[in-house]
């Protein structure tokens, strides 16, 4: 497990990023420029995958992450049908 600390893309400006809860994990979805586009990707998975909660925020802070995208996309789909 890592931490949204520790997952911060480092050299460049990353103001936002994109983590959705499922069944008591946490993911990493992405990183945004801007707020705006952050909650248009986060609408996005919403459509794909509507059982999670979705999160934008701009504080990379000591929350635990429990894998990225992919691994999202393959928790949630090997417990929807």
């Amino acid at each position: 497990m890592e931490t949204l600390r520790e997952l911060k893309p480092q050299g460049y400006y990353t103001p936002s990023h994109i983590t959705a809860e499922f069944q008591g994990k946490r993911f990493l979805l992405t990183h945004c420029n801007d707020f705006y586009t952050a909650e248009r990707v986060a609408c996005d998975y919403q459509a794909k995958f509507p059982l999670a909660s979705y999160y934008v925020g701009n504080v990379y802070n000591s929350t635990c992450i429990d894998g990225k995208a992919k691994d999202f996309r393959e928790f949630y789909k090997g417990r929807v049908k």
